[in-house]
């Protein structure tokens, strides 16, 4: 079993939470350190987004799209300073491109919330 504490990628802060890595596929309910029971669920992290093109699997550095606005899909323009109505870059729906409630957002995260 391996050991990590899970940090706030923004400000490199420790967290309460840690991730645990077990050998084997099953995971226990609990694991006992020191005097304390501890509940055990899988960690799944968020998708990936990139930040240019706001499509899944990628990151900015690796985008070759065009820039394009997390709020209201239209290219050319940063999310910062739009007014424009909400409409999702993945799924075309009436929501921001970073919103968790996107249809693709759950599947990219395996279906999990």
């Amino acid at each position: 079993m391996a050991l990590a504490p899970l940090n706030l990628k923004q400000t490199n802060l420790d967290t309460k939470h840690l991730v645990l890595t077990f050998h084997y596929p099953k995971l226990p309910e609990i694991i006992m350190a020191g005097y304390m029971r501890l509940h055990v669920r899988p960690y799944i992290p968020n998708p990936l987004r990139c930040f240019q093109c706001q499509k899944y699997g990628h990151s900015k550095d690796a985008c070759r799209g065009t820039l394009t606005c997390a709020r209201c899909a239209q290219a050319d323009h940063e999310s910062s300073h739009c007014t424009a109505p909400e409409k999702c870059v993945n799924c075309r729906g009436s929501r921001t491109s970073f919103s968790r409630s996107c249809p693709a957002w759950i599947t990219e995260r395996g279906g999990c919330f």
